[in-house]
């Protein structure tokens, strides 16, 4: 619980809720840049198909990073605790705030992060996930529940 620095290289070190808190203002960064960027709602359908185009590559790109992440084939530097209060809150931002964001991401990656919300006893969120990915990802959401 507390903040120190470390003498030889001049690194700040963190130790506890602060490495969480971290991990929760980086995921509120994140949503708050692109809602101002793209946009956090449709409005009419032009709308919606113009902005969707510009938010769901670099969405995508980063969600299926994370999605690597999550599933062990990438390797992160930074604290777990860290990586995993990141990973929550955004899905969780995503899930509750903006869900017309998600179902621009690949059904592959949502499955993955899904898989890796419930390895860490998440299924909730997970489920929640799977649901606002569209029609596409209701064959998931049904392999979840079984």
């Amino acid at each position: 619980m507390s903040v120190r620095e470390n003498g030889e290289n001049g690194k700040v070190e963190t130790t506890g809720p602060t490495t969480i808190l971290e991990g929760y203002a980086m995921a509120y960064f994140l949503v708050l840049s692109g809602a101002f960027a793209w946009g956090a709602g449709e409005t009419s359908p032009a709308f919606a198909s113009a902005f969707s185009s510009k938010r769901a590559r670099p969405i995508s790109v980063h969600l299926e990073f994370m999605a690597g992440v999550v599933s062990g084939d990438v390797l992160v530097g930074c604290d777990p605790a860290t990586w995993k209060a990141y990973v929550m809150c955004l899905l969780g931002l995503l899930v509750e705030f903006v869900p017309g964001w998600v179902p621009g991401i690949r059904k592959e990656t949502l499955w993955k992060l899904a898989n890796g919300l419930k390895s860490w006893r998440e299924s909730e969120l997970a489920l929640q996930l799977l649901e606002r990915g569209g029609p596409e990802a209701f064959t998931a959401v049904v392999e979840s529940l079984l």
